[in-house]
């Protein structure tokens, strides 16, 4: 694997896929727009202990925080 794509970048990540195996005119579509808001907001500090424990590696290896 040499891309990982974010969701915060998700259209232009997705473009850069496509660019990189030469399809072109695909778009994502967009089911459900969010809210917009912050996803920290929505965690109480059990959530973030227990989500923060599960994808600990994950959390670390990309760079996200609570």
């Amino acid at each position: 694997m040499d891309f990982i794509g974010r969701f915060e970048s998700l259209d232009a990540d997705f473009q850069n896929v496509c660019d990189r195996l030469g399809l072109r005119d695909l778009s994502l579509p967009q089911l459900r727009a969010g809210t917009g808001q912050d996803y920290r907001k929505a965690f109480t500090a059990e959530m973030v202990d227990i989500v923060g424990d599960i994808y600990q590696r994950d959390i670390r290896a990309l760079g996200y925080d609570f």
